[in-house]
């Protein structure tokens, strides 16, 4: 992997990270402030708070060493979990849909280097998808086990120029001999590499379907809680400034003043497959919130 690249990578998800980060700080100083006063579910959001912003700034400082290629046994389920701290806020930027699906449990044994190709092998394909039609921003990162073989694998819902998909896994994997697999086609794009499996832990429990919720409000702190919040309960989450053309959402979250200031919001929002709509005037506090969900 050129180090081009990963400084790069750094480079453009300082900013958003930042401002995620900020914003966590922001509610633990409210709860702070408000002392005795707070509710519990404020001190709950303050504690997720904390440990999201420990998590993101030891896999930050991780990210930013110089990778090292000593062999180790290497958990899958922090590879997922780094994506998904350090790269959730510029994917939402670059207005990409970036799921992460991990195994329970799944450890190989790799390079410790592994963690940092993979983030930056997301990345890239992030920012060749924030080019694209937004139908065709979707990107899912997904670490399981098949066959007795420990599998990480990105799917693109675009089909994206050969000579632009990352190529650092496919080096690794040519490198040790390990199964990979790069196709584009006119569906999609995905990469998949495989390598040994050496321990599963107990089947994880049977989920529940996660939520469509679309999430109409403009940009900014009130929004971005809110997001943050949808997510924390079990739900996948479009965060728009306006009601867009097309979609199928389970829930919609409607911001009035948004409504008001698109005169078409109405008739859009009558063409959207959704089951239900519930609008609210910001801000939009978390009981509220949880509220319009459990309704």
């Amino acid at each position: 992997m050129d180090e081009t690249d990963r400084a790069r990578a750094i480079e453009r998800l300082l900013p958003p990270l930042v401002h995620r980060l900020n914003n966590a700080l922001a509610l633990c100083q409210g709860v702070l402030e408000l002392g005795p006063g707070a509710s519990e579910l404020d001190r709950h959001n303050a504690r997720r708070e904390l440990g999201c912003l420990g998590a993101s700034l030891a896999r930050l400082a991780q990210l930013a060493r110089p990778p090292s290629t000593r062999a180790e046994v290497v958990a899958l389920d922090p590879i997922g979990e780094s994506c998904a701290l350090l790269l959730g806020p510029l994917a939402r930027a670059l207005r990409v849909e970036l799921a992460v699906r991990a195994g329970a449990g799944l450890s190989a044994r790799a390079d410790a280097r592994l963690e940092t190709l993979v983030l930056v092998a997301t990345f890239e394909l992030l920012e060749l998808l924030a080019a694209r039609a937004p139908a065709a921003r979707r990107l899912r990162l997904t670490l399981d086990a098949r066959a007795g073989r420990a599998r990480i694998s990105l799917a693109a819902a675009a089909a994206l120029d050969p000579a632009r998909v990352p190529e650092a896994l496919q080096t690794y994997a040519r490198e040790r001999g390990l199964a990979f697999r790069r196709r584009v086609t006119a569906r999609g794009t995905g990469l998949c590499l495989c390598l040994p499996l050496l321990s599963s832990g107990p089947p994880a429990p049977a989920r529940a379907p996660r939520r469509r919720v679309l999430l109409v409000q403009e940009e900014g702190q009130d929004r971005e809680l809110a997001a943050t919040l949808l997510r924390e309960h079990g739900c996948e989450v479009r965060e728009e400034p306006r009601v867009p053309e097309a979609g199928w959402f389970e829930l919609v979250l409607l911001d009035e003043r948004a409504l008001a200031a698109d005169p078409q919001a109405g008739a859009r929002l009558e063409r959207l497959a959704c089951a239900r709509v519930e609008r609210f005037r910001p801000p939009l506090r978390p009981a509220e919130l949880l509220r319009l969900l459990q309704a």
